[in-house]
């Protein structure tokens, strides 16, 4: 029995719905400010390179502004025992005892707060 090629679909790929990514930037990283502030920091963890906003809670799970601490390239994602080749908070805090994450992301929550922080939310203004 021969089989017919599948047919092509031919509604167009949506385009980005600019609202709804902002109202998850705003819930997932808190502004642009907080974000540019954390990328300021050092690495919590190892204290040897610029930090990055890394979710102790994934997006997908819900995680938001709150969930965030700040983690090198290094410990948050291309290390051997970095927090997503460890797999859960846990392992990477028995891998690095000095560290805290929760303890931080309460920290991080509260000293920069989008309330603290005085920039409109806005993807816009990152790639600027």
């Amino acid at each position: 029995m021969k089989r017919s090629p599948m047919a092509r679909s031919r509604k167009p790929i949506k385009r980005r719905n600019e609202a709804r990514r902002a109202r998850l930037f705003a819930k997932q990283f808190g502004s642009v400010a907080r974000v540019e502030a954390i990328n300021a920091l050092a690495c919590y963890c190892c204290r040897r390179e610029g930090a990055e906003n890394a979710h102790i809670k994934s997006r997908g799970a819900g995680g938001t502004w709150r969930d965030v601490v700040d983690l090198g390239i290094r410990c948050h994602r291309t290390a051997p025992d970095s927090l997503h080749n460890c797999g859960s908070i846990e392992a990477f805090e028995a891998a690095h005892p000095w560290v805290d994450l929760r303890a931080r992301a309460a920290f991080l929550a509260e000293f920069l707060s989008p309330d603290r922080l005085s920039t409109p939310t806005s993807t816009s203004e990152v790639g600027q």
